[in-house]
């Protein structure tokens, strides 16, 4: 019942303002049986009165919960989220989502929280290695990752929805990449090459 009405509500807070959004989600993946706080960022307020384990939720294809066992509330753009990964999750993905009915919106970052089996699965602890400019863009991208990132990387970008509007196998450590027939709004671009991946929120003008 819990899944159905979050997945109800969800459909309905989607079209109505995504103009906050999540942009960050530190670190990014976790370890099955591990117990770990995660560092949630946003921008435009979009934590405001979003304090409650009723707000987050980390959920897989499978409509799977990681159980949230704190939040701590930092301020209307920051909070910690305790979470406690059972040690038979399904690994893989998650997308990290925020219902704030205060507001009335609905944000989430399309595969934003990934659970593993060891560490080495996927290093997501490394800096950032992608850059994105400009952003806002309203016609092209230019991409530029490290070596290790850039070896049979591809790249996709994210509807707020998580549909997958964009994709393109990336050549080189440098990539210009043309976004022109991408309606305005907010989107989640994604490279990744199999043992390496990095998200970034990026704003079509």
């Amino acid at each position: 019942m819990k899944t159905i009405t979050t997945l109800l509500i969800a459909l309905f807070f989607t079209n109505i303002n995504n103009a906050q959004s999540v942009i960050s989600v530190v670190p990014s993946s976790g370890i099955a049986g591990q117990e770990l706080t995660v560092s949630l960022s946003g921008d435009n307020g979009i934590f405001f009165l979003a304090s409650t384990t009723e707000n987050i939720s980390f959920t897989n294809q499978f409509s799977n919960f990681l159980p949230i066992t704190q939040i701590e509330y930092l301020d209307s753009e920051n909070l910690l989220v305790t979470i406690n990964i059972p040690s038979d999750a399904n690994l893989g993905d998650y997308n990290v989502n925020v219902f704030n009915t205060s507001l009335g919106l609905y944000s989430s970052i399309p595969f934003g929280f990934r659970v593993n089996n060891s560490l080495n699965t996927l290093d997501y602890l490394k800096p950032v290695v992608l850059s994105v400019s400009p952003n806002p863009a309203k016609q092209y991208l230019d991409l530029i990752l490290n070596e290790d990132l850039a070896q049979n990387a591809k790249c996709e970008i994210f509807d707020t929805n998580g549909k997958v509007v964009f994709n393109y196998k990336l050549k080189s450590k440098t990539t210009n990449i043309n976004i022109e027939k991408l309606v305005k709004g907010n989107y989640i671009l994604k490279v990744t090459n199999g043992t390496k991946r990095i998200t970034k929120k990026i704003i079509k003008n």
